[in-house]
């Protein structure tokens, strides 16, 4: 049975106080395999577009927990907002 995808959610990084060309974009995919119940997977992507090149790698799944790590981890070492 063919994968059904279920939704996408794009997601940003980039910052509007810094209009240089580049633009970070994770790309989440969630998607049932259709076999049974709960078949659920994320396939994600993280690309990188500057001034018509690009370039994308297939990752890991990143969560909600372990982006908030990374969040906790940067403010520990004095990363502010700019």
């Amino acid at each position: 049975m063919k994968d059904k995808l279920i939704t996408t959610h794009h997601f940003s990084f980039d910052y509007p106080c810094y209009p240089g060309g580049e633009t970070l974009t994770l790309a989440t995919e969630i998607m049932h395999n259709g076999d049974e119940e709960n078949n659920v997977y994320v396939n994600q992507t993280l690309s990188l577009q500057s001034y018509g090149r690009s370039a994308s790698i297939t990752c890991f799944n990143f969560t909600p927990r372990t982006l908030r790590r990374l969040a906790d981890e940067l403010e520990a070492a004095g990363v502010k907002n700019i």
